[in-house]
């Protein structure tokens, strides 16, 4: 999970990397599974200057595309598909919805993630929920 939302965060937040590059961000998620407890994650992000590749952020990932994404910088709904390397075709497709939002320095976004939806098989699809909240703490070290 943390790489799905480490990528989520990435392909949703470019208006947010634009705006506050080399700013230093705290990045909290929390995903709800079926059948077992919440998966929380914590982070700092630092905002790269000269901007960031998704693709690139998360190894293996570099297959998503938005099926639909409406809205504006500070506001957006979406739906972002990733095929996932290496599984069958029918398992591999993880679709995500949601909306997220970006106001000054504070940026957060709520999910729906269905993995497997229309595979046919018995117990292939599962359905997870979560949100992210980010805020900004300060500016980064020089690397």
């Amino acid at each position: 999970m943390k790489l799905l939302t480490r990528l989520l965060c990435l392909m949703l937040a470019g208006p947010l990397a634009c705006a506050h590059a080399d700013d230093l961000w705290q990045i909290n998620s929390i995903t709800s599974t079926p059948g077992g407890p919440p998966l929380a994650h914590s982070e700092s992000e630092c905002m790269p200057k000269d901007g960031m590749d998704p693709s690139r952020a998360v190894p293996g990932m570099d297959s998503c595309r938005f099926l639909q994404k409406s809205g504006t910088a500070t506001a957006m709904n979406f739906v972002l598909e990733c095929k996932l390397p290496g599984m069958p075709p029918e398992l591999a497709a993880i679709r995500t919805s949601g909306d997220a939002h970006l106001v000054g320095d504070h940026f957060d976004m709520r999910y729906t993630i269905d993995m497997g939806s229309g595979s046919g098989l018995p117990g292939s699809e599962l359905t997870m929920t979560g949100s992210v909240e980010a805020h900004k703490t300060g500016t980064c070290n020089s690397r």
